[in-house]
């Protein structure tokens, strides 16, 4: 069954902060993050839209200039 955008960006949420271990303030590299959804969840062709809506939800912020996120304290709150 195809993950809503809320479930990936939760998703997201749960393998940054519970599998990676970050903190808020640290980055991960998208490709790290593709890579990471991509063995827990099978595909990660929705990982953008799961993004899009972890940075309109204040979970992540895209570092200027890069495919690096840095994880919020939002974010690091609100993982599962």
């Amino acid at each position: 069954m195809k993950m809503t955008r809320d479930e990936v960006a939760g998703s997201i949420l749960n393998i940054l902060v519970n599998e990676l271990g970050l903190k808020p303030g640290d980055t991960v590299p998208l490709q790290l993050l593709k890579a990471n959804y991509r063995a827990r969840n099978g595909d990660s062709a929705d990982i953008k839209h799961g993004v899009q809506c972890a940075m309109e939800l204040e979970w992540l912020e895209q570092v200027p200039a890069s495919l690096d996120f840095r994880l919020t304290m939002l974010g690091f709150e609100s993982a599962p």
